[in-house]
């Protein structure tokens, strides 16, 4: 749940700085990270569970953050 709620974070800083490109870091896995470069913030993937993810926009992975906390509380 965490991650859903740091994600939603990420989402706010997106919004509140009009950022249409950013830099940032990914994790591979064991804490080794790459540089990455997101020329376009209006899409991003979401891991909706089980391996899979999908590609949403802002306001849909809003509201998908949502309604996974409010069942991931239940």
């Amino acid at each position: 749940m965490s991650e859903y709620l740091k994600l939603k974070t990420h989402i706010e800083t997106i919004r509140s700085q009009n950022l249409d490109e950013l830099e940032t870091k990914v994790d591979l896995g064991s804490n080794f990270y790459a540089k990455a470069f997101v020329p376009d913030t209006e899409f991003l993937f979401v891991n909706v569970g089980f391996g899979f993810h999908l590609q949403m926009t802002l306001n849909e992975a809003d509201e998908f953050i949502d309604q996974k906390v409010n069942h991931m509380e239940k």
